[in-house]
């Protein structure tokens, strides 16, 4: 199967775009040109990713055709997935315990959360890998709706997206962003018809997304819209990064997964050094400072540190 270098890039793009808006700390709360560029960030970047995500989904999936096959599916998944969510949601929980000073009703709702809404956990942030795991559970009765009809696919993602409001499970982020996990898939069935659009109409996709960027600065634009937007511009961005940047950037996609489990524990840590140890004011280098340290710091913990730890590797892999 050919890699596809420019969904590496765009990932890399969009992980960038995830530990920067990670960042928002409490001293940080006064450096307004940053919390305004991260409203716009947050305006995005999931649907970029989980857009990115359904294309690689359906890019590398092998028919399921059998309900053996599709244990093993399950069974990869799991193996991938929950060992992870778990071991950070933990992580994170006592680390909280530690600095709380949880009372027993409390630390309970905070187990209760890991299980059964994992957006609510102490780790909340990942709860994007709780809901991918949803996803590839249903990947291949998306990948048939898509074969048979692509439309029918769209007429269950829009009303979900709308309407579907159940925070148990995170059903209410799954179905939320399953509109843009189907356009992945989408897109990937009409994988040429959608290159010629992105390279033909790259610089109408970029100005669109300027001008959306801009409308919000007066209106407040939903992330439905600059979500739509920003996926041909910033995908249309990558295809035409070139040279040694491209090549950072692609690596950095390449290990998206770790950068995502671990950015926050980096960072986190980094900032509570700074700021409340050596006393340092928050500014903007320390905010690059973090940003570095977040997109970095995870792949060299995997590469020199858990790749050659055996029970973590087999839990982060």
């Amino acid at each position: 199967m050919k890699r596809l270098i420019d969904i590496d890039i765009a990932i890399g793009f969009a992980i960038m775009l995830v530990v920067l808006g990670h960042l928002l700390y409490e001293d940080i709360y006064v450096l307004n040109t940053y919390v305004s560029v991260r409203h716009v960030i947050y305006k995005f970047h999931m649907p970029l990713f989980m857009f990115l995500s359904g294309f690689l989904m359906a890019y590398t999936y092998k028919e399921i055709n059998s309900i053996a096959a599709y244990k093993r599916l399950i069974k990869n998944k799991i193996s991938k997935f929950l060992p992870p969510y778990f071991l950070f949601a933990f992580l994170f929980l006592g680390l909280e315990f530690l600095v709380g000073n949880y009372q027993g009703k409390e630390l309970y709702q905070k187990v209760a959360y890991i299980f059964v809404t994992p957006s609510k956990s102490p780790a909340g942030f990942i709860w994007y890998v709780f809901v991918l795991f949803q996803y590839y559970l249903v990947s291949p009765l998306l990948m048939k709706i898509v074969k048979k009809n692509a439309l029918i696919l769209l007429f269950i993602a829009i009303p979900m997206h709308f309407f579907f409001k159940w925070e148990v499970f995170n059903f209410n982020l799954f179905s939320y962003y399953l509109l843009f996990v189907s356009l992945g898939i989408i897109t990937n069935e009409y994988r040429d018809v959608y290159y010629i659009l992105i390279e033909k109409g790259g610089l109408f996709w970029l100005g669109l997304f300027a001008f959306m960027i801009i409308l919000n600065n007066y209106y407040e634009v939903d992330k439905l819209y600059m979500g739509l937007c920003a996926i041909p511009a910033i995908h249309y961005s990558a295809l035409f990064t070139k040279g040694r940047f491209a090549k950072v950037i692609s690596k950095i996609g390449t290990y998206s997964f770790y950068i995502y489990l671990m950015n926050s524990i980096v960072t986190g840590a980094l900032y509570y050094a700074i700021v409340n140890i050596m006393k340092f004011e928050a500014n903007y280098f320390l905010i690059m400072l973090l940003f570095l340290s977040g997109v970095f710091i995870p792949i060299i913990i995997y590469k020199y540190i858990i790749v050659r730890i055996p029970f973590l590797n087999k839990i982060i892999r």
